[in-house]
């Protein structure tokens, strides 16, 4: 029993200390990458155009992920994003974004008062914790197991 522990304890540790494999392989732990968040629609017009892009608002953010769990975010900034187009957004400074939405009568927080979604503010941080929490049960049901054992 303790070598199966051990076994998975290394299998874990080799995979979240390692932040990237190979190429083509999955990445079970990452930071800084940079995800984005729609925060209100801009209308499809010209004056909401950039180049051939029409743009919404929207914050750029990095995240930390753990087993694809998005565990924390930080370095929060309003940017112009481009709908359905994931990878691409226009850098615009605060007053600039502030300008896009008070011109199409469009209220937003300050950047300090975003709300994410439930499952990438809360939803892995609560799956983590249940993770941990059964690794920690499991460990002690199978040392108490051994005990009454011996």
């Amino acid at each position: 029993m303790h070598k199966l522990k051990l076994a998975i304890m290394i299998f874990i540790l080799s995979i979240v200390g390692n932040t990237a494999f190979a190429k083509g392989a999955p990445v079970f732990f990452s930071w800084g990458g940079d995800s984005f968040y729609k925060v209100a629609d801009l209308p499809d017009t010209y004056q909401y155009q950039f180049n051939s892009d029409f743009v919404d608002i929207g914050v750029k953010y990095s995240e930390i992920q753990i087993f694809f769990l998005p565990v924390w975010q930080y370095d929060m900034k309003y940017v112009a994003i481009i709908p359905n187009n994931s990878d691409s957004y226009y850098d615009l400074s605060n007053e600039e974004v502030m300008d896009l939405a008070a011109s199409a009568s469009i209220s937003i927080p300050p950047i300090s008062q975003v709300k994410l979604d439930f499952w990438t503010a809360w939803g892995g941080k609560i799956v983590l914790a249940l993770l941990i929490g059964l690794f920690v049960m499991y460990s002690m049901y199978s040392a108490r197991k051994e005990e009454a054992d011996s």
